[in-house]
């Protein structure tokens, strides 16, 4: 990762013209989690199931 860092930085001096920002950070991650954890999910579904009935409530509202 730190040969990415200095590529990218030798980049954005050469052509300044191309980069809007700085470059990414490219420091790892120290935990990452392939498969959402439960409660992550658990309060993704209760997010989704409140959208579904107030969004069927506004239809039902409309009509």
């Amino acid at each position: 990762m730190e040969k990415q860092k200095h590529i990218y930085e030798a980049a954005q001096v050469n052509h300044p013209e191309r980069w809007a920002q700085e470059t990414r950070n490219w420091e790892p991650n120290q935990c990452v989690a392939l498969n959402p954890m439960r409660e992550e999910r658990r309060i993704y579904i209760r997010k989704a199931r409140f959208l579904l009935k107030h969004e069927s409530n506004k239809m039902r509202q409309l009509y």
